[in-house]
């Protein structure tokens, strides 16, 4: 995950959407992080499923994330998708916190066809 980047992703409600994560230096340079959580809302800030501040366990340059169930349930089921917002925070072998987010839409399974 780049800063400042935004990536469109559409996942079906109730199903599974693996968020792929890429610690970096500015420069680009892969690193393992000190630590990291991630958190899931909404676009008002809602949070999700009690998706907030959850801690990746096991660090590497790069990890993955498997949202599913409820991570991915429509609240409204009139609506024929919602937003949602994925943050990781995490600390930079230099002891400097960053924050980045995806923002992807969860697609209501009744209108999918």
């Amino acid at each position: 995950m780049a800063s400042n980047t935004v990536t469109k992703i559409d996942a079906t409600e109730r199903s599974t959407l693996r968020v792929s994560i890429a610690f970096a230096t500015e420069g680009g340079v892969a690193q393992t992080p000190a630590a990291a959580t991630w958190t899931l809302t909404d676009l008002a800030g809602t949070v999700i499923n009690n998706r907030e501040n959850v801690t990746i366990g096991s660090l590497a340059s790069s990890v993955a994330v498997y949202l599913q169930g409820a991570d991915l349930q429509i609240v409204d089921q009139a609506n024929p998708f919602e937003w949602r917002i994925f943050t990781v925070r995490w600390t930079d072998t230099n002891g400097r916190a960053v924050v980045d987010s995806i923002r992807f839409r969860v697609l209501n399974e009744k209108a999918v066809t």
